[in-house]
């Protein structure tokens, strides 16, 4: 007989699918728009510059916390601490150590090359003393930064104990950093505003640009998700399972940011794509109508020799507009229309042929227009 003990493996709550999922994504979304750019800048514009260069280093970097961010859910990132093994433990807070610093590097480099990119767009004085100053704060601050959230209790004090007696309090550096971040980027989106308010464009096209540009600020909504997160994340009771919506809104703010700094570098391309789009449409719609026009003709021309048969049957009186000699005609014939033009749909009305068949015949003979 079969044994009635059946064992079930334990259940284990994770969302390690999730993580994967999301870095994945928006790993290739990124990546996927900065190779359009690239391709943009160095093969049809043949115009590359700092911005681009910057942004790619970003670019890499962003892969880097992505792919890292992966493999912590190999090591328990998504479950619950009490379902992971010691030693998983301490590899999911190594690697997490390391994304943290380099998350943060990474948001400081894609905020250097917004303001490259600022720098290269608008010339005028004011805007570019600006971005340079922003892109002082932004260097010293990454050092800054860095040192800070390096001496962290979460998560060195998880991998050292021994420094759980002098390293910095977790939320306060947490929410400094996040504050800094998010009024940053409210300034650098904020910096080409009143440039393109300025620019001499249609309403339309002026509210388009002005959307463009307003994308960032999409981060600055995720900034203040992720910043909710933190309070969470810095639990040391369950860290496995606490960081993992951090984890997720840091791998979406990091990407988006590169998007959003992509964006306004396509339209060139965006229009050249429209522009043979519109040529395609237009070879097509023009050997449409040719075929249009040659069956209308053939139409045209049976029904003339229908009616001109007709006419030499029934009545002879026919309007010799060439020579200029008319001849009485009981009704205004339609022969003076296009009908060609009325089969495309683009000639005169029958109304107004009939007003011009009348007019014709109240001229005498002789008067004619040939």
């Amino acid at each position: 007989m079969v044994s009635q003990d059946v064992h079930h493996a334990p259940f284990v709550e994770s969302r390690a699918t999730l993580v994967i999922v999301v870095a994945v994504v928006f790993a290739v979304l990124s990546l996927g728009m900065l190779l359009l750019r690239l391709y943009l800048r160095c093969r049809i514009l043949k115009a590359t510059g700092l911005d681009d260069w910057t942004m790619l280093v970003a670019q890499i970097l962003a892969l880097a916390v992505s792919a890292m961010t992966v493999v912590e859910t190999r090591y328990g990132l998504g479950r619950h601490l009490k379902d992971v093994s010691p030693e998983n433990e301490v590899n999911q807070l190594t690697y997490l150590y390391i994304n943290v610093i380099l998350y943060n590097l990474t948001m400081n480099v894609i905020k250097i090359s917004f303001l490259l990119q600022y720098d290269r767009i608008f010339q005028a004085d004011g805007i570019r003393t600006v971005c340079f100053g922003m892109m002082i704060f932004v260097v010293v601050w990454a050092i800054v930064q860095g040192l800070l959230l390096g001496l962290a209790c979460v998560p060195l004090s998880l991998l050292l104990p021994t420094t759980a007696r002098w390293c910095l309090p977790t939320l306060p550096v947490w929410y400094a950093s996040a504050a800094v971040h998010m009024v940053t980027d409210a300034i650098i989106f904020l910096v080409p505003l009143p440039s393109v308010v300025r620019l001499q464009l249609p309403l339309r096209q002026k509210l388009a640009v002005l959307s463009i540009f307003c994308l960032g600020f999409g981060v600055c909504v995720i900034s203040v998700v992720r910043a909710l997160t933190l309070h969470a994340a810095a639990d040391v009771h369950d860290p496995t399972w606490n960081n993992t919506n951090t984890a997720v809104w840091s791998v979406v703010e990091m990407h988006c940011a590169i998007l959003c700094s992509s964006v306004p570098t396509l339209r060139p391309l965006i229009m050249r794509t429209r522009s043979g789009i519109k040529s395609t449409l237009s070879r097509t719609t023009t050997t449409l109508r040719g075929h249009s026009r040659s069956r209308s003709r053939s139409l045209s021309k049976s029904h003339s020799r229908s009616r001109s048969r007709s006419r030499a049957v029934n009545t002879p009186r026919t309007v010799d507009i060439e020579a200029g000699r008319l001849q009485h005609d009981p009704m205004p014939e339609l022969h003076l229309v296009d009908l060609e033009a009325l089969a495309r749909g683009l000639g005169p009305s029958i109304s107004e042929a009939l007003e011009a068949r009348s007019q014709v015949v109240t001229k005498g003979p002789g008067k004619v227009a040939s």
